[in-house]
């Protein structure tokens, strides 16, 4: 990855395309340009916090030994967003500013939504070829876990139940590989960068420390994007395709600091709601502790029944908990996320100095799902062992993760911030990418949903330009 300083004075201040944002959304957009030989700047407000720069953090030795460790090392490269007096709404919202985004920090779980939930950006071919075009520039595979010995006792244990309901219990689409020693390698945008041919990758510049704080337009054309480097004076770039892929917030937020806020801007939004818990698989499910073993993965998809997804394996454990274990292969996770209703009275709204405040509530619809989710949880817990001390199931406060909607698309008559191709309305050349594009609830993790649109939104712009 080739990361470039802002000069004090750019020599070249016009490229053909400029990308706000350095996550795994904004390079793969850079890299689907570059291929078609256009010249991209991507501009990341952040500094490298893993070495190489734009590599996972959870790639790391430590991490592979100890997971639970992860969190806590996580916790300082995340920057609360709330304006004073709301930091109890929403706690899990926090931005990332970093090269490669929270690119560096995710879970990188890719998985496609449901047909039901699918919503009419795209016909039903342009999603699967979409996705299927988003999985390979994330390096997705469903084979990180293959030859997992518990994961085959896990999945003969709760399979037949799961069928008798209409469900399944498939592999956790994975953005990464598998590392040496059986562990993981989770997918960084550096690893997406490397991936491509030399020739692509030398169309594509990021530019860091280098803060996009305007946008700059006349006549509903975006003429350039004034940036801000530690002490130095603005510069202006300019290019002929904006694309805007800062994050839930960060978009949003740089959009209404231009000046440009239509109606739906931070109106309405979704996210998920996590319940967790960690149990003891009881000792007939789990290897001995002198067997390595590759974790389990699984996830059981959402139905219109039990529109929620959880994902069943062996990760990290946010929760304090208390019991010793001896065999580190009889632990498990779920982590279920359900998606809360898309509400108009719910907001998002941008003061001046850029802080943000949220009003938010939970509908009497998301209160019956949560219920039934608990107990959906403690029936599946029930078959495979007790919870461990500690870790029981609890909605998770800082879980509360996978903002959606806060710059909406146009969707099934419904006025966004953007058309059906995430081309921001009154403007021919600005474009949005990334999950708060993403108008509905989605009960899946949205970054696969949020590159599928992406990509129809670079074509879009290719074709246009």
């Amino acid at each position: 990855m080739q990361i470039l300083d802002l000069p004090k004075q750019m020599t070249d201040t016009h490229t053909d395309v400029v990308i706000v944002g350095s996550g795994p959304i904004g390079v793969s957009c850079a890299i689907r340009f570059a291929r078609k030989g256009l010249t991209v700047a991507v501009l990341e407000q952040g500094e490298a916090i893993t070495d190489p720069a734009g590599s996972h953090l959870r790639n790391q030795p430590g991490f592979q030994h100890d997971p639970d460790a992860f969190f806590g090392a996580v916790e300082p490269f995340l920057q609360p967003v709330m304006a004073s007096g709301q930091d109890a709404v929403l706690p899990g919202i926090a931005d990332t500013a970093a090269i490669g985004g929270q690119g560096v920090l995710w879970t990188n779980n890719c998985l496609r939504a449901s047909v039901f939930e699918r919503f009419d950006a795209l016909g039903d071919a342009q999603w699967n070829d979409y996705y299927g075009e988003a999985e390979t520039a994330l390096q997705v595979t469903t084979n990180a876990a293959t030859g997992s010995r518990v994961g085959a006792n896990i999945k003969e244990r709760l399979l037949p139940g799961l069928r008798g309901e209409g469900r399944t219990l498939q592999s956790l689409p994975f953005s990464g590989g598998r590392a040496k020693g059986d562990g993981l390698h989770f997918a960084g945008t550096a690893d997406l960068l490397t991936a491509v041919d030399c020739d692509v990758r030398e169309r594509i510049r990021i530019y860091a420390p280098a803060l996009a704080h305007k946008i700059l337009y006349k006549n509903g054309k975006v003429t350039g994007v004034a940036v801000q480097s530690g002490d130095t004076n603005d510069q202006v770039l300019s290019a002929g395709i904006f694309l805007i892929a800062g994050g839930a917030l960060g978009t949003p937020r740089l959009l209404h600091k231009s000046g440009i806020r239509p109606e739906a801007l931070g109106r309405g939004f979704s996210f998920h709601a996590l319940y967790f818990a960690q149990l003891v698989l009881s000792p007939e499910l789990a290897s001995t502790p002198a067997r390595d073993d590759v974790p389990p993965r699984y996830w059981i998809a959402p139905t219109q029944n039990a529109p929620w997804h959880i994902q069943v394996l062996r990760d990290t454990c946010p929760l304090p908990v208390v019991e010793a274990v001896d065999n580190p292969n009889r632990l498990l996770e779920f982590q279920a996320f359900l998606p809360v209703e898309f509400n108009q009275a719910n907001s998002v709204s941008f003061n001046d100095d850029g802080k943000i405040s949220v009003t938010y509530s939970f509908s009497e619809r998301d209160r019956e799902g949560m219920q039934r989710l608990e107990d959906d949880i403690r029936h599946l817990g029930e078959k495979l062992g007790p919870w461990r001390r500690g870790g029981e199931p609890v909605w998770v406060p800082a879980g509360t993760s996978h903002l959606v909607g806060t710059c909406r698309m146009d969707c099934e008559g419904t006025s966004g911030v953007s058309d059906c191709n995430a081309k921001v309305h009154g403007f021919d050349n600005l474009y949005l990418a990334g999950a708060g594009v993403i108008p509905a609830p989605v009960a899946v993790n949205p970054t696969l949903t949020a590159l599928a649109l992406a990509f129809k939104s670079c074509d879009h712009a290719l074709q246009s330009a």
